[in-house]
């Protein structure tokens, strides 16, 4: 059985490798503006993505009726 001198002893140690309400708070926000870069990336992407889409459609209809009619 162990001490309670032993315990408070494995207790301190342990302590200063626990994270803080600040330790947290700060890592709550990088994770925040890292999510909202990669959103913003995103959207960037969808909407390169849907203009190239709709031109390319446009394209493919234009050359269609050029040799349809």
């Amino acid at each position: 059985m162990t001490t309670m001198e032993q315990r408070v002893s494995v207790l301190e140690a342990i302590y200063p490798h626990l994270a803080t309400k600040e330790d947290v708070a700060k890592v709550r926000g990088d994770l925040a503006s890292e999510i909202a870069r990669s959103e913003s990336r995103m959207v960037r992407w969808m909407a390169a993505w849907t203009i190239g889409g709709m031109l390319g459609i446009a394209g493919l209809v234009m050359t269609a009726a050029k040799f349809l009619a």
